[in-house]
């Protein structure tokens, strides 16, 4: 299949059947487990002190029996052995772009990725992306600052679509859409501000219509529904957000602006489960239930990831039919308080 599509851009996963993709995730998800038991040092003793491999992988209802990753660990492990830790599971030649993250006040987290890890990660952005409406031939203008990891996944899947990025600096955004046409703006979260200002300016002087899209792009536990809705209903044209976990992937949920706020997550790059904040019991999956996400990767070549607590608090819109736990919505999100005062 080639890498565009006129209407929508579709993983091969998303044309299986739920009995074919449950067995396919179990799988990609078992060959994880094993490669990192053979390449990274950190799973290796995690793996080895609880006593489980990836053969005791057999179904969802095993996934309990993995050990949780903390980001308390992880940071201790970078700290020990800069920059990617013992977690990491390629040679250092074969890593391509280390981002760092913002992660906790007493330390960040590094993340590197290979050729193949961008490689998916910006497939994974040009499946959100196409569900926004972006599409081959048009022009999108990628501002910067923004969250690096994003910026480089989004531009993958913008240009992935067979669509053109326009890289620019938030105050050139007038300039920009007076001078040229422009189909969609991505912006970081953490210039909303000045990118609705650019906009508001640039609707003042007509360069903004209602067919343009604004796609919003950061981290999970920065997504606020009330600032999306207030943006969709001031701005005029489309607002979109595409929102990623640090270490696992810069972008994993597409969003709205929805009067339920839902955040959709379709992508089998990872598996989810719930967790009881107060207990750490796992959770039964199913529409309605509430706890803390917890994110396992099924295909991280440098920085494998299983079973890793985002610290965030998730209520469930799903169905019967989500067996495989990568097509469902969250709604009701909000940042765990941690014991060891770390931000998520």
């Amino acid at each position: 299949m080639s890498d565009t599509h006129p209407r929508h851009h579709f993983s091969q996963s998303q044309r299986r059947t739920p009995d074919d993709s449950y067995a396919a995730l179990i799988a990609k998800l078992r060959r994880q487990i094993l490669y990192a038991q053979h390449h990274s040092p950190f799973y290796q003793r995690k793996l080895h002190d609880a006593g489980v491999g990836w053969e005791d992988l057999r179904s969802l209802d095993d996934l309990p029996r993995l050990p949780l990753t903390t980001l308390p660990e992880l940071i201790a492990d970078q700290a020990a052995a800069p920059p990617l830790g013992e977690l990491a599971a390629c040679a250092r030649e074969h890593v391509r772009r280390i981002y760092v993250s913002r992660q906790a006040e007493d330390g960040r987290l590094s993340i590197g990725a290979t050729k193949r890890d961008l490689h998916n990660w910006g497939e994974i952005a040009a499946r959100i992306l196409s569900a926004s409406g972006i599409r081959r031939g048009q022009c999108v203008a990628m501002l910067w600052p923004a969250n690096p990891a994003a910026l480089d996944a989004v531009r993958s899947g913008v240009e992935r679509l067979g669509a053109s990025t326009l890289p620019a600096s938030v105050p050139e955004l007038p300039a920009i859409l007076g001078a040229c046409r422009i189909d969609a703006v991505c912006a970081g979260l953490e210039c909303v501000s000045e990118v609705q200002a650019a906009i508001e300016a640039s609707a003042r002087n007509r360069a903004w219509g209602d067919d343009r899209l604004l796609c919003l792009i950061g981290n999970l536990t920065d997504f606020n529904v009330g600032l999306l809705q207030q943006l969709d209903n001031r701005l005029g044209g489309r607002v979109y957000v595409l929102l990623g976990v640090p270490g696992i992937a810069p972008a994993l949920f597409g969003a709205t602006a929805s009067p339920d706020g839902m955040l959709s997550f379709a992508q089998d790059c990872a598996i989810a489960e719930l967790l009881h904040s107060g207990t750490e019991e796992t959770l039964k999956w199913g529409d309605g239930a509430t706890g803390e996400l917890i994110l396992s990767a099924t295909e991280h070549e440098c920085m494998p990831l299983l079973r890793y607590r985002t610290g965030l608090l998730v209520r469930l819109r799903t169905s019967q039919e989500d067996v495989v736990r990568f097509n469902f919505r969250i709604t009701g999100l909000e940042t765990l308080p941690r014991a060891d005062g770390a931000e998520t």
